[in-house]
């Protein structure tokens, strides 16, 4: 297995480019209507890349992840495709100086620039502003910069997304696709009942539940919600309750937190890594999530909370991405505690009084089931096919047929 936990495939990435296209006419599509799409950085960890190509196939695409920057180099001149870039502040993983983040950036934009001049089409979705521990913020802000000239496409999430970034890098209008956020409708499981999710957790049927999951880490804001508890607890009459679940973060931090739970009732810590199946007892158990970060452009654990009916405490700028729920996402002004405390209320107040049997609001779940990954995938792929106006696009490379058959296929 690669550092991603994926399997190391024994094909070069041209062999893999032919394959791809044989499944894809095995599946009836012809040549000038398949495309190859390849992504990277290819995440395990997250289903999100999982769920974006999901009805790749029905579309006439084959999607494969890129195994390295450089396999591109080696397709031939006829092998033209779509490079979908997704955390690009990857490149900097393991460095420790900002000399080496910078002259990281600078070979990560000539390679991309190289694979754009060959005549592959450059896709890039946008997760976050920056990357949310960003160190080197000088050398990202440079490589996004740069990637947002060379990018054919730019994916958002957020509908206000140009405006949000716009004071470290600029995007032009003329190269975005809005595709929202898939929901996990389908994809994590789903089948404990709210009473036996808290008996499980600990937590008695007139707790007043607030989640705060995933990562334990600072710039989750954990800290500053803990804050927002105590004052909870004056509303709800000692009722409420925090549950804290995600995977363990660095030491120092994971002391701090174990030093400022110690002794408390009203929280609950699960520092663990939570599997697909385990999530649903977190979700189901709660009343509101809580996502209490300073900056956040697209949330999973907000998308997570509305695929199982749950209200969600968001920061203002991810608020857009939820304009079109009727009821369940409360806003607040990043570390305002007046001001996270009225959201916390008002989205108690939804669940309170609004929610059903198992604990999910109807209205939340419905829009969460609405953007389902098949749904969402559809419009991403038929989105690129439209994207240049020309029907079936120029995606796909024409030489393919040739490379295919040379190949013996």
């Amino acid at each position: 297995m690669n550092h991603n936990g994926l399997m190391e495939d024994p094909r070069n990435f041209s062999e893999v480019c032919i394959d791809a296209m044989s499944a894809l006419v095995s599946h009836g599509h012809s040549f000038d209507n398949a495309r190859l799409l390849a992504y990277y950085p290819a995440i395990r960890q997250n289903p999100f890349q999982k769920m974006l190509y999901a009805s790749a196939f029905e579309n006439g695409f084959a999607v494969t992840p890129l195994p390295s920057l450089d396999a591109v180099d080696a397709l031939s001149d006829r092998m033209q495709i779509t490079l979908h870039y997704h955390w690009i502040h990857d490149v900097f993983k393991r460095l420790g100086k900002a000399r080496e983040a910078k002259k990281a950036a600078k070979g990560f934009i000539e390679q991309v620039h190289r694979q754009r001049e060959a005549g592959h089409k450059i896709l890039w979705t946008i997760h976050n502003v920056l990357s949310h521990s960003a160190t080197f913020i000088d050398e990202e802000v440079f490589l996004r910069q740069e990637m947002a000239k060379l990018s054919d496409m730019i994916h958002i999430m957020n509908p206000e997304t140009p405006k949000l970034v716009k004071g470290h890098y600029e995007l032009s209008s003329d190269k975005i696709i809005h595709i929202p956020h898939p929901s996990y409708t389908n994809v994590y499981g789903d089948y404990i009942s709210r009473a036996q999710a808290r008996l499980e957790l600990g937590l008695n049927e007139d707790n007043v539940a607030f989640l705060c999951f995933g990562s334990l880490v600072p710039y989750k804001g954990t800290r500053f919600f803990i804050q927002v508890l105590d004052r909870l607890q004056e509303r709800f009459e000692g009722r409420a309750r925090l549950i804290i679940a995600g995977s363990k973060g660095k030491a120092d931090f994971m002391e701090e937190l174990y030093r400022i739970i110690s002794g408390r009732s009203d929280i609950i810590l699960y520092a663990d890594h939570v599997d697909d199946q385990a999530l649903q007892v977190f979700f189901r158990a709660t009343d509101v999530v809580a996502c209490p970060y300073p900056v956040s452009l697209n949330s999973g654990v907000a998308m997570t909370a509305a695929t199982f009916g749950k209200p969600m405490i968001v920061p203002e700028m991810l608020l857009p991405s939820f304009n079109t729920l009727p009821i369940g996402a409360t806003s607040f002004t990043p570390n305002d505690l007046e001001s996270c405390v009225h959201a916390a209320n008002e989205a108690a107040n939804i669940a309170l009084g609004k929610a059903d049997a198992d604990g999910g609001v109807p209205d939340i779940t419905a829009w969460a089931a609405a953007r389902d990954s098949l749904t969402v995938s559809k419009d991403f792929f038929r989105a690129l096919r439209a994207f240049r106006g020309e029907g079936t696009g120029d995606i796909a490379p024409n030489g393919f047929q040739a490379d295919f058959a040379g190949a013996g296929a």
